[in-house]
C-alpha cells in the first residue's frame, strides 16, 4: 500500500509539473522551439548526423586517394549546410557562432567558411508587428506617438537586432532605430 501511494505521488508530481510548464509556456506565448533544451537537442542531432556522415562516407577509403578527397569535400559541404540551417533555425547566439566560424578561413575547410559567410549579411528578420511590440513594451510608448514615419522594412538585420529608419515627431529628424529581435527576449526569460 505504501509503495502504491509513493507511485501515485510521484506520477502526480510529474504530471503537475509538466502541466504547469505547458500552461505557463502557452499562456506567455513562448515558442517551443525557443526552449534551451530543444535548441541544444538540435545541436546534438546536427553533430551526430555530421559525424555519422563523415564516418560512413569515408569508411575504408585511403587518405591519399582522389576518391577520399572528393568524398571529404562533399562531407564538408553537407556539414556546412547543416550548420547553416541550425544557425538560422536556432537564431541569436547561434548566428553569432556561425559568423565566427565563417571568419576562420585559416583553420576550417572552405565549404564551412564560404557557406556560413552568408550569416554576415543575411540574418533573419523579425516581422514589423513583432518589432513594434518590442518597441512599445520596452519604451511604454506607442510607436505612432514617437515617430511620424517608421519604415517597416529594416535597413539591416543582424543576429541579435535589426535597424529601421524612422522620423521623430518631436524634431522631424531622421534616426536609425535599433530593436532587439523578440525571440531573444523569450529565450532570456526561459533561461
Amino acid at each position: 500500500m505504501r509503495l502504491l501511494v509513493g507511485r501515485i505521488l510521484k506520477y502526480s508530481l510529474v504530471g503537475l509539473t509538466t502541466g504547469t510548464s505547458i500552461y505557463y509556456l502557452h499562456k506567455n506565448d513562448y515558442s517551443f522551439s525557443h526552449i534551451g533544451i530543444v535548441r541544444f537537442a538540435r545541436v546534438g542531432v546536427v553533430a551526430s548526423q555530421t559525424m555519422i556522415d563523415y564516418k560512413w562516407s569515408l569508411w575504408g577509403l585511403e587518405v591519399d586517394s582522389p576518391i577520399y578527397d572528393e568524398k571529404i569535400q562533399k562531407c564538408h559541404q553537407r556539414g556546412a549546410d547543416r550548420l547553416l540551417a541550425l544557425a538560422r533555425r536556432n537564431g541569436g547566439v547561434f548566428i553569432k557562432v556561425g559568423q565566427h566560424i565563417a571568419s576562420l578561413q585559416y583553420l576550417l575547410p572552405e565549404p564551412y567558411t564560404k557557406t556560413l559567410s552568408v550569416l554576415h549579411s543575411n540574418a533573419p528578420e523579425s516581422n514589423f508587428e513583432e518589432i513594434k511590440s518590442v518597441f512599445e513594451k520596452s519604451t511604454s510608448r506607442n510607436l505612432d506617438d514617437v515617430f511620424d514615419e517608421f519604415n517597416s522594412q529594416p535597413c539591416g538585420a543582424a543576429s541579435l537586432a535589426q535597424v529601421h529608419k524612422a522620423r521623430l515627431k518631436s524634431t522631424g529628424e531622421y534616426v536609425a532605430v535599433k530593436l532587439q529581435h523578440p525571440m531573444l527576449e523569450r529565450v532570456v526569460l526561459l533561461i
